[in-house]
């Protein structure tokens, strides 16, 4: 999974609840992507998206897919956010939503 170098979420903060959606382009349309999200408690927050592949077949066809994700975590305003990706740090491109915009209206373009 090397081909992934940055992962683009547009970031969400609404009543307190930090939420990220965005999509990873994986190899295989059998590799699953899993997002789990770390609280630190530290102040401000220290927020962690723990992005991970799963892919239990043992033949696939090499043809690029792109994956959705939704993670969600509660903490202040001011929290760091950071993410890794099968167990490595990775850049992570925060995308502030618009003024009105809500975590179920997210395209399927990101811009940033």
């Amino acid at each position: 999974y090397a081909m992934v170098e940055t992962i683009d979420a547009k970031h969400y903060f609404i009543d307190g609840v930090h939420t990220f959606v965005g999509e990873v382009v994986l190899p295989t349309p059998c590799d699953l992507l899993s997002v789990d999200t770390l609280v630190m408690e530290s102040y401000p927050e220290q927020v962690r998206l723990d992005f991970t592949v799963i892919n239990n077949s043992e033949v696939c066809a090499q043809v690029l897919t792109t994956q959705r994700f939704k993670a969600e975590a509660k903490a202040s305003g001011e929290a760091k956010v950071s993410a890794t990706f099968m167990g490595r740090s990775i850049p992570l491109n925060l995308i502030p939503a618009g003024e009105g915009e809500t975590p179920d209206e997210f395209e399927l373009f990101i811009k940033g």
